[in-house]
């Protein structure tokens, strides 16, 4: 996630006062502090002017789900970042309007995306499985415990689909990919 509340401007010349700017409403951002070099805001700053390009020119439900992915890394609790995870898997991996089994399209869609093996696959599609189990317990009430690494890993799943969903993105449909991932 990248965010910010202040940023602190220092002049090269000495004889000039720096200013802060800040943003209006002050958001809690968990995790280390990370400062980026000359070197790095700069490419950072080239990264970010194609990012947004290419976002602007993605489906609704493909910018819903960075967001929440984002938003997962300001929560604390564990069955809230899951949440905000699923989201954006449903987000990712459902067309508009689309019905039926979720769970076991989401597995299947997310296996065949990042399954480089059919072993690989199976096992993919088993933990999917289980993100989307644990996911409709917390929505239904249901008391969920949830293992130490369990929302590492489906961090993890999501962030790899994100990147190669964007790879793809380049040069085919959205719903042209879904659709692939249903008949292969």
């Amino acid at each position: 996630m990248t965010g910010f509340n202040e940023i602190n401007v220092t002049p090269k010349t000495p004889f000039l006062w720096g200013h802060s700017t800040g943003s209006i409403v002050e958001k809690r951002f968990v995790g280390p502090q990370y400062f980026l070099g000359k070197t790095e805001a700069s490419q950072f700053a080239d990264f970010w002017k194609r990012f947004s390009s290419f976002m602007s020119s993605q489906p609704k439900h493909f910018a819903i789900a960075i967001r929440r992915f984002e938003s997962a890394y300001e929560r604390i609790n564990p069955a809230d970042k899951l949440l905000d995870f699923m989201i954006a898997y449903e987000a990712l991996f459902f067309k508009q309007g689309e019905t039926g089994e979720f769970r076991h399209k989401l597995s299947t869609r997310v296996s065949k995306l990042l399954g480089k093996s059919y072993q690989k696959r199976k096992i993919i599609a088993k933990e999917t499985n289980e993100f989307y189990r644990k996911r409709s317990s917390i929505v239904h009430g249901e008391e969920v415990t949830i293992p130490a690494g369990f929302v590492d890993k489906v961090e993890s799943y999501l962030r790899d689909s994100i990147k190669i969903l964007m790879e793809r993105l380049q040069d085919q449909d959205y719903n042209e990919i879904i659709s692939q991932l249903d008949l292969d």
